[in-house]
């Protein structure tokens, strides 16, 4: 058992220097899988603890049916752990460097609604003044149904409040 003895560890799905990502079913409703992101507290500057911090705040605040959604976080004194939706078909990246290896090829429509999901889900963001400032394919996953999910706001930026895209020029000196 792991994190309060609510969730039993299924399997880890990726591991970094600083973070681990496990897949996870929940004690509560046995069919429900979710991620752990679980990331190591000790040794950390203040720098990389602001941005830890970001993304949990980052996440708590936005709900959008394609953005990867924040259920709750589990804090100890080594570790944070987030708590997020599970996208079963894994990254874009990973998709792409699949059918790659197998010699076929995406289909337009499922390319063009992904584009568009996610096109979707940069407005929402952008909207609420928050920059992903890290997009990329190892960071759109594709879920159940084989929609986009846009994930890891690790290095978002939360905006200041600007009145208008002119005062961006005016206040960089451009």
């Amino acid at each position: 058992a792991d994190l309060e003895g609510r969730y039993d560890r299924v399997e880890e799905l990726d591991h970094g220097a600083f973070a681990s990502v496990a897949l996870m079913r929940s004690r509560e409703t046995t069919a429900k899988l979710v991620v752990a992101k679980q990331i190591g507290l000790s040794g950390l500057k203040r720098k990389e603890l602001k941005q830890i911090l970001t993304e949990v705040q980052v996440l708590a605040s936005l709900k959008h049916a394609h953005i990867v959604q924040f259920y709750h976080y589990h804090w100890d004194c080594t570790r944070l752990s987030l708590i997020l939706e599970y996208a079963a078909g894994g990254t874009v990246a990973r998709l792409v460097q699949r059918s790659v290896q197998l010699e076929w090829n995406l289909s337009i429509s499922d390319v063009t609604l992904w584009l568009s999901q996610l096109a979707s889900a940069l407005h929402y963001v952008h909207g609420r003044r928050v920059l992903h400032r890290d997009l990329s394919s190892e960071n759109v996953f594709i879920d159940y149904n084989g929609d986009i999910l846009l994930g890891d706001f690790g290095l978002s930026h939360q905006l200041a409040a600007v009145r208008s895209t002119s005062d961006l020029f005016s206040r960089s000196g451009g």
